[in-house]
């Protein structure tokens, strides 16, 4: 049985020589084939005629003109997903406090250096230049100045 695109592409010239001897003996001796041959070899006639529209010089200019013109879509910005949870958030704590009536207090724990005469001083000093010292390797390493495993 002959099928609809082997008849386009006998109608196109698409075909080898032993398909289209095929399809045009299958025409010739099967009225079934023969009947689809006549509807679409009349479609093929009626496309191949048919002129096709060319949009005018000036399209391209009016399309991009209204593009140009046309409000742009405003996106929510990523910050916003995520700095609003937060504010919520804080915003939620605090009436909770205020409803309930609760007061926050914090005291520092008191402590205080034993007299060990000068050297208490000096051991300050020792523990403020160590501790002035890591804080500079942290912030090296955070802000990578410095790499320690390559």
């Amino acid at each position: 049985m002959i099928t609809e695109e082997q008849i386009w592409s006998y109608l196109d010239g698409d075909l080898n020589e032993a398909q289209t001897k095929e399809i045009a003996e299958a025409i010739a001796n099967n009225k079934a084939t023969a009947e689809l041959f006549r509807e679409i070899s009349a479609m093929h006639k009626a496309l191949m005629t048919e002129t096709l529209l060319e949009p005018s010089a000036s399209f391209t200019n009016k399309v991009m003109a209204s593009v140009d013109t046309a409000p742009a879509k405003r996106s929510i910005q990523p910050l916003i997903i995520f700095v609003l949870p937060v504010i919520l958030a804080v915003v939620a704590c605090l009436v909770y406090l205020v409803y309930n009536n609760i007061s926050i207090t914090y005291t520092m724990p008191s402590f205080t250096i034993p007299d060990a005469g000068h050297y208490t001083l000096y051991f300050i000093l020792a523990d403020i230049i160590v501790l002035a010292f890591f804080a500079e390797e942290v912030s090296d390493y955070r802000f990578n100045r410095k790499t320690y495993f390559s």
